[in-house]
């Protein structure tokens, strides 16, 4: 699935982008924590459900990377996840209001560094 995610100097200063666009990983990752279904964004910036399960990978491995993020990217990836790839049809509200819950029973006890 890596192969979908590529970095190029000469798109968007090196960022991560979707192979064979100009879409930015993070922009993928944005739309869905900003509410977006994969359907929405397949529509929206030409990608596929494959593109969009990439980008989560890519973040996955990026998470892998530095464990000292774990935690909060865990949650992040979770999130996003579940809202977009698996509860497309959800209501956002009720879901946001469901996840902050297991959000908060998962952080219970948890410092997190400045």
């Amino acid at each position: 699935m890596q192969e979908r995610i590529v970095i190029d100097p000469k798109i968007h200063s090196g960022k991560p982008i979707i192979r064979g666009t100009r879409v930015p990983v993070t922009r993928i990752l944005g739309g869905l924590a900003g509410g977006m279904t994969t359907e929405e964004i397949m529509q929206e910036y030409e990608v596929s459900r494959e593109d969009i399960l990439a980008a989560l990978n890519y973040a996955t491995e990026l998470l892998e990377e530095q464990p000292e993020d774990e935690l909060m990217l865990s949650l992040f990836l979770n999130f996003l996840t579940k809202q977009a790839l698996l509860n497309p049809d959800a209501e956002l509200e009720a879901y946001t209001e469901a996840m902050a819950a297991e959000d908060e029973e998962l952080m219970a006890g948890v410092e997190l560094a400045d």
